[in-house]
């Protein structure tokens, strides 16, 4: 309904200050497209805020399963004690879990139980685990996420090569009218398209070294995701400072582009550097298969890494390691939601402004 409300008003209303007609399908395919590109943005963003929900749920789970661990620990080093149970009803843990509180009676010459803390400590060693379930449940979903956006890559741009070939071909013989450009306003694309979408290329491609992961490599190194050069270029977002697995903002808006002013020289980029540049975007679409599939793997990567880090929880110094290596598991699964879904928002935006660009720059070509 909004795109054709969109192209309606277009085909009515467009014309260049001049009153002579610009080329209406061009011009026509940028709104439409922004109208689009708008909706699929929107599904991204969600996606990226429902994870971000799934990362803090999964962080309060496994802290949780600590605790519970902890007092498994407790429970069975000194046993059921009047100091044990009190901890207990303040806690809440056993009516939080379905668990039955131990009665004060039953305490043997020592003051302890050993039955009844036995008992407790299996019990909280249960409801751990489903946390360590929820988190391999958390990973699938996590990579699932991913998945769809890589796919939103190939159903997306699929659909935008005719337009863009449409806003090129507009420009065919075209020279830049240089009393136009007087009065032309100015515009916002990405200033080297070239580069970006180099780098988002060097992103995609960095899935695979993910899938490759072990725990070994986790825990005992940060700097797992793409070089920082490349992670701004592509996407506008920078390490945390000290975490090399997670990432944010760079401060400003990436998307926004910079601000161009029509000229013969952008005109001819548009023709020729500028063109190339999203025929590479367009080139990364056509291997979004091989990227998802880079994704399902990795997806198995860190289930597994969940798996064997549930297996050794309990085992002292490993259980730190453990939880080590999920932390990390996790901002970096977080951080590669963030970065798929920006590099999308980027690719079908840099065919956008290309598209929106043309018109601008054909609006001040010779008749």
């Amino acid at each position: 309904m909004a795109i054709r409300s969109a192209i309606e008003n277009l085909r009515t209303k467009l014309e260049d200050p001049e009153g002579t007609e610009v080329n209406i399908t061009v011009v026509v395919d940028a709104e439409a497209e922004a109208v689009e590109e708008a909706l699929q943005q929107e599904e991204i963003d969600a996606e990226i805020s429902e994870g971000e929900d799934l990362a803090e749920n999964d962080e309060a789970g496994q802290e949780e399963a600590a605790e519970l661990n902890a007092m498994a620990s407790a429970l069975r080093e000194h046993g059921l004690t009047p100091g044990m149970q009190a901890l207990l009803a303040a806690s809440g843990k056993c009516a939080m879990y379905g668990i039955p509180m131990p009665a004060k009676e039953g305490l043997d010459a020592t003051g302890r139980n050993m039955t009844q803390a036995e008992a407790l400590a299996t019990a909280f060693e249960a409801s751990g685990d489903s946390f360590w379930e929820s988190t391999k449940k958390f990973f699938a979903e996590m990579w699932d996420k991913i998945k769809r956006m890589i796919t939103f890559i190939k159903t997306h741009l699929g659909g935008l090569e005719g337009r863009v070939k449409r806003a090129h071909d507009s420009l065919s013989g075209k020279s830049f009218d240089e009393d136009k450009g007087k009065n032309a306003k100015k515009f916002n694309d990405i200033k080297d398209p070239a580069a970006v979408t180099a780098a988002v290329g060097k992103l995609l491609a960095g899935l695979k070294s993910t899938a490759s992961l072990n725990r070994e490599g986790i825990a005992s190194s940060e700097g797992d995701l793409p070089a920082e050069a490349d992670l701004k270029a592509a996407t506008g977002y920078k390490y945390v400072e000290g975490n090399k697995n997670r990432i944010e903002e760079d401060g400003k808006d990436f998307l926004k582009g910079e601000e161009l002013t029509p000229s013969a020289a952008l005109l001819g980029e548009y023709q020729s550097a500028r063109f190339q540049a999203i025929q590479g975007v367009l080139a990364m679409m056509r291997k979004a298969d091989g990227a998802v599939a880079d994704a399902e793997n990795c997806k198995k990567t860190f289930v597994k890494l969940a798996e064997d880090a549930s297996k050794t929880k309990n085992d002292g110094k490993v259980g730190d390691e453990a939880k080590n290596v999920i932390k990390k598991s996790r901002d970096i699964t977080s951080s590669w939601l963030k970065i798929i879904g920006r590099s999308t928002k980027v690719m079908t935006r840099m065919c956008t402004m290309y598209i929106t660009g043309c018109a601008k720059v054909r609006a001040c070509a010779k008749a």
